[in-house]
This record gives C-alpha cells, sequence and structure tokens, in this order.
C-alpha cells in the first residue's frame, strides 16, 4: 500500500524569482553570442534550417539517424540525472560512474550528430579510424574505471550494447559500405540497435540506483535527502530490493 505524504514545495517569492532569472540571461547571452556569430557568417539559412529543408529533401530522410540521437540524447540525460541525485545522497561510487557515463556518452552523441570521426578528424589529419579507436577506448576505459559498479548493474544491456556496435565497426571496417548497398544496412542497422542498447541501460540503471536511493532515505527517516549524505550512509548494493547484500547483478522488483 503507498503512503502519501505531504508535497513540500513553496511557491517561490518575488524576490527568489527574480534571482533564478540570473541563469537564464547567462544562457540567453550565449545564444546572442551564437545568433551573433551566423549573422556575421552571412548565410543563416545554412546554419538555421533543418538539413532535409535546407537540402530540399524528403521529410523522413535520416529518420533513423535522427532517432539515435535522441536515443543518446534520453542516455545521457538519465545518466546526469542519476548522478547529480546519487552524490547528494552521498553514492559517491555510483555517483562518478554515472558522471562518467554522461560524459562518455555526450562525447558520443556529440560524433555522431557531426561526424566528427569521418568528416573533422580527417580534415586535421586524424584518419577516420584513429577516430573511432579513441572513442572505443574511452568506452573501454569508463567500463574498467567503473567496473565495481558496472557489475552491480543490469550488465547483459551494456553487453548488448557494446556487441552491437562493435558488429557496427567490423562492419564498416570489413566491408567498407556505401550508400548504394545493403552492407549500409547491416553497419548502420546495428549501429542503431547499439544505440538503443545503451539508452536502455542507462535508463533502466538510473531508474534502479534512483530506486535505490529513494528506499535509503525513507528507511533512515530522513524529510530531506539532501541530510543523507552528512550521514555517511554504508553503500549498498545499488539495485538490491533490501538491506541483505547479494553478490552479482541483481534486479529491482
Amino acid at each position: 500500500m503507498v503512503q502519501h505524504t505531504q508535497d513540500r514545495r513553496r511557491p517561490f517569492s518575488f524576490s527568489e524569482q527574480l534571482h533564478l532569472i540570473i541563469p537564464l540571461l547567462g544562457v540567453w547571452a550565449v545564444g546572442l553570442m551564437v545568433l551573433s556569430a551566423v549573422a556575421a557568417q552571412g548565410n543563416a539559412g545554412q546554419l538555421l534550417l533543418d538539413p532535409t529543408y535546407a537540402a530540399g529533401a524528403a521529410w523522413y530522410t535520416g529518420f533513423v539517424s535522427s532517432l539515435g540521437i535522441l536515443a543518446w540524447g534520453v542516455a545521457a540525460g538519465a545518466a546526469g540525472w542519476c548522478s547529480w541525485t546519487s552524490r547528494i545522497a552521498g553514492r559517491n561510487g555510483a555517483a562518478s560512474f554515472l558522471r562518467g557515463g554522461c560524459i562518455v556518452t555526450s562525447a558520443l552523441l556529440l560524433d555522431d550528430l557531426f561526424d566528427f570521426h569521418a568528416g573533422l578528424l580527417p580534415m586535421i589529419g586524424i584518419s577516420k579510424i584513429v577516430g573511432e579507436s579513441i572513442f572505443v577506448v574511452a568506452v573501454l576505459y569508463w567500463v574498467s574505471r567503473n567496473w565495481h559498479e558496472v557489475r552491480r548493474t543490469r550488465i547483459q544491456l551494456l553487453g548488448a550494447a557494446l556487441m552491437a556496435s562493435a558488429a557496427s565497426l567490423i562492419i564498416d571496417a570489413a566491408i567498407n559500405p556505401s550508400t548504394a548497398n545493403r552492407g549500409l544496412l547491416f553497419e548502420d542497422g546495428a549501429k542503431f540497435l547499439g544505440i538503443l542498447a545503451w539508452a536502455t541501460y542507462f535508463v533502466v540503471t538510473s531508474r534502479d540506483i534512483g530506486r535505490s536511493v529513494m528506499r535509503q532515505v525513507s528507511e533512515m527517516g530522513v524529510a530531506d535527502p539532501a541530510l543523507v549524505a552528512a550521514k555517511r550512509p554504508s553503500l549498498a548494493d545499488l539495485t538490491q530490493p533490501s538491506r541483505t547484500r547479494v553478490a552479482g547483478p541483481v534486479s529491482v522488483g
């Protein structure tokens, strides 16, 4: 039976509302700088219009690629948000693990969005395969550095993501598919499935860790989650449904 508690939020006062405008002004300042640079460039349409519209292509051009970008964003957002809540609750290991995952995912998102490894890096003398290797090493480093945390998550999802991504890289290197043959379907299809598995891993992992943090707060009887860190609780298994420690990955019901 769910126990309902009183919502402790309150309306912000007028002075607080004014104070909260400051971050918006900073963001808008950056936005105005970007727009000024666009205006100086002289061809606003090239930078502001949707690529499919500017090129006169069909609206569904790049549809699967766009879905992949959205999935990268979901994964980065889930990891970043849960990293913040874990830090507040004193889960430093989980916070570091998720923060690193957010950084790696954001780098992969930017590479997929702007095609750094195949476009920008070769322009400055770094080959495509070296560019891809940089991202592979970054992912493997993140996994190895946080293995203590990774092994307590639903590791089969991460494994599926890595295997699908590896298959895409192997197909690209072995077949070098062009836009006109079936190899492209296998290469980018495997990549898309890998992105979906990656996003699923971070969404599910963030849910598990978030649920564990909320249960920790409830069991300690602390009204404000920010006070949990001050009590320095022991790090229980992040996906464990009870206080009893269980070896290996476990699921949360």
